[in-house]
């Protein structure tokens, strides 16, 4: 059969095809994986909005926490070769539902690598102000479009490809998570490029 194919030409053309099929497996791999992350986002909001769910605090390390997060996205931040700069100056350990934080912590790093240029650069920062922890990001993407920085924190309001990625999603929930700690979320543009997101908590 092998020989009847390639002696009609019809080699290239099953190879096309099955390349076909794998780029099309490769996309519906990745909308079910949108759909999962979209799902888990809004049961996670709805079980806060209905105060269903109750902290767990304890004292963990902010520090461990974000080495521990940027380790876990390694394969997408390489992928783009995005290099890390780290400022995480040493304090006391924080007191807080370490499961939501690390949520939190995931969410806006995995956010700035989705948004960073190749061969760009993503700052993590850490410190204490006053009796808060704060944790800042900051990369050296396109920003936040104007209707998110206009309508913060508000669950469905999301521009372009913010929208397919459920951005808007992301930054209601953290709100909700900051909010539930007696903290906040802020998002801003930096004036030369790239996004900054703070949790303060």
């Amino acid at each position: 059969i092998r020989d009847l194919v390639r002696s009609r030409g019809l080699g290239d053309v099953y190879k096309r095809q099955f390349i076909k099929y794998e780029e099309l497996f490769h996309i519906l791999e990745i909308s079910t994986q949108r759909l999962e992350d979209f799902l888990l986002l809004a049961e996670r909001i709805t079980a806060f909005k209905a105060k269903r769910y109750h902290l767990q605090p304890y004292s963990f390390s902010i520090k461990e926490l974000v080495h521990k997060t940027v380790a876990a996205l390694a394969g997408k931040s390489l992928e783009k070769n995005i290099a890390f700069e780290y400022d995480l100056q040493s304090g006391s350990d924080c007191f807080a539902d370490k499961e939501l934080i690390e949520v939190c912590i995931k969410e806006v790093i995995d956010n700035a690598i989705k948004y960073s240029c190749q061969n760009s650069k993503i700052i993590i920062k850490t410190f204490c102000q006053g009796k808060n922890h704060v944790l800042e990001v900051i990369d050296q993407g396109r920003g936040f479009p104007e209707i998110v920085l206009k309508h913060k924190y508000k669950t469905f309001i999301t521009s372009g490809e913010y929208s397919e990625q459920g951005t808007g999603l992301d930054l209601a929930l953290i709100q909700l998570i900051m909010e539930a700690h007696n903290g906040k979320l802020e998002i801003d543009n930096n004036t030369d490029g790239g996004a900054l997101v703070r949790l303060v908590f």
